[in-house]
């Protein structure tokens, strides 16, 4: 972990005990053994921090969900299943960074371009297994893949904030009865949830 990375996790647990808006710069500089001017060598702001950790969350994502799950000798399916875990694991690892970055979004949409970017290129990434699973016959032809992704993606993002790790299931129990309940449905009769009306 470089000294950016560290700067990020720390700070990230920080926010989450203390308040975003109640840690100071300095509180950061003296928890991560910098002086203050040698913590600005690395960020401009929080808001440029805040940024960084988007930054270094995504490439997680990318380096430890996306590439490890595209190298692997998989179908679409199995892939996805794989990207799953690993972005659950992620999640669940760097909670406090998930969390800050939910809660602080408003704050990133004055770097502009370069946090749409991120988010969209990992949206990308994961319509396309999308696409091709439907290709495939894998999902429904009538499924919608941009609203199937967003909503794929907004389950991981909230695991963090309810998942119990001494609870009644395990990391693996949980990525299971997820995948199994997103692509399965939870319903024993689809024909007898088939909405008949739309709802005003």
């Amino acid at each position: 972990m470089d000294k950016l990375e560290e700067i990020i996790e720390i700070s990230a647990k920080m926010f989450a005990d203390k308040g975003f808006d109640k840690t100071t710069t300095r509180d950061i500089a003296k928890a991560t053994n910098l002086t203050s001017a040698g913590l600005y060598y690395f960020i401009d702001s929080k808001d440029d921090l805040l940024n960084k950790a988007e930054e270094y969350f995504v490439k997680k994502i990318r380096e430890e969900a996306y590439l490890k799950a595209k190298k692997a000798d998989i179908n679409p399916k199995e892939r996805l299943n794989q990207i799953l875990k690993n972005m659950i694991n992620l999640a669940l690892n760097h909670k406090e960074i998930v969390s800050l970055l939910k809660e602080k979004s408003n704050l990133l949409g004055k770097f502009g371009d370069e946090s749409r970017l991120r988010r969209k290129g990992l949206v990308k990434q994961t319509k396309d297994i999308f696409d091709q699973l439907k290709k495939e016959g894998v999902i429904r032809k009538n499924v919608d893949t941009t609203i199937a992704v967003y909503s794929f993606i907004s389950i991981i993002n909230f695991v963090p904030e309810w998942f119990k790790p001494n609870g009644r299931i395990n990391r693996n129990e949980l990525i299971d009865k997820i995948f199994d309940s997103f692509f399965d449905g939870v319903g024993s009769n689809r024909e007898k949830f088939k909405v008949t009306r739309k709802i005003k």
